[in-house]
């Protein structure tokens, strides 16, 4: 299960979105909004194909209307164009990464008009992982967005605008602004594949909003998290070792502490032993707190969000 949380509705408090994966022919996964007392308030069938892995999701006011939108990055079953087909050799039947958008109106969760293909190479046909933030500091959030759990896909981040002008069904995605290849450390081997975690949030407290990667779920990966820089006057990219175990990371950031810099949320990635261990760090890397989610093994991880669902 993927989740993300954020106001939905414009009064005040956070909603909490979650994203299932296919369960079956006659079970499609789903995306849900669930208020603070875990009541359903909306739930839409989505064309998402994964058994193992849900759509990706992320929550931000795209148009400035103080209601939330909600990102989500989908197994599509939808074709390639033909002529990419036939550069690439492109598998039938496999389908593409897609992303879309959601509007919360009336308690139904409507479609916008934006859908769209961020990596249309052949590697990147699962759900594209996504966030958002505002990258350069102009009040607008971006569209960032990483492959998803693809043996072959690169830790390949891209930047995209939003345009918002017109009614939601005539939304659009504007042209790729930024895009930057990060190195995680493979544990063996030379090739760590399988895409990047990815979240955004201003951790050194500048107005902008840096780029949180997590190592992703690659049986060679460590638990390394990145931290991109992109209005740096050079690409800056801070690593640290976020768990020494597990698969990958899970991030996610928001300011928990109300100082104005937001932190830094990692859940342990998935792993033999199971550990459902979740982390707190601030800016510089250093550790905050940490404590155990879950009981029982898990051994698929533990993914976060970070949310104001009220007291």
């Amino acid at each position: 299960m993927s989740l993300a949380s954020g106001d939905l509705d414009g009064d005040g408090l956070d909603e909490l979105v979650v994203g299932t994966p296919q369960g079956g022919i006659f079970s499609p996964a789903k995306i849900k909004v669930l208020g603070r007392d875990g009541k359903l308030l909306a739930e839409a069938a989505t064309e998402h194909r994964g058994w193992l892995h849900p759509p990706s999701l992320a929550v931000g006011d795209l148009d400035g209307d103080w209601k939330e939108e909600i990102i989500v990055g989908l197994s599509s079953r939808e074709e390639p164009k033909e002529e990419a087909q036939e550069e690439q050799c492109w598998p039938p039947g496999v389908g593409q990464g897609v992303v879309k958008v959601y509007k919360f109106l009336g308690g139904r969760l409507v479609e916008t008009g934006l859908r769209f293909v961020p990596f249309p190479e052949q590697w990147a046909w699962r759900a594209p992982n996504v966030a958002v933030g505002d990258i350069n500091g102009d009040g607008r959030l971006e569209l960032i967005t990483a492959p998803g759990p693809t043996p072959m896909a690169p830790a390949l981040v891209r930047i995209f605008g939003i345009e918002t002008q017109e009614e939601p069904s005539e939304w659009e995605v504007g042209p790729l602004t930024a895009e930057w290849e990060v190195k995680f450390s493979p544990s063996h081997g030379a090739w760590v594949g399988y895409g990047a975690n990815v979240s955004a949030a201003d951790v050194d407290c500048d107005g902008r909003d840096e780029i949180i990667l997590g190592a992703p779920p690659s049986p060679r990966a460590k638990g390394e998290v990145v931290v991109l820089r992109p209005e740096a006057q050079q690409e800056e990219e801070q690593v640290f070792l976020a768990f020494s175990q597990g698969r990958g990371v899970y991030v996610a950031g928001k300011d928990l502490d109300a100082d104005g810099c937001a932190e830094m949320v990692a859940g342990q990635g998935p792993g033999p032993k199971g550990e459902t261990m979740v982390r707190i760090f601030r800016g510089d890397g250093s550790l905050v707190r940490e404590f155990q989610a879950g009981c029982q093994p898990a051994q698929l991880g533990v993914r976060v969000g970070v949310g104001a669902m009220g007291d």
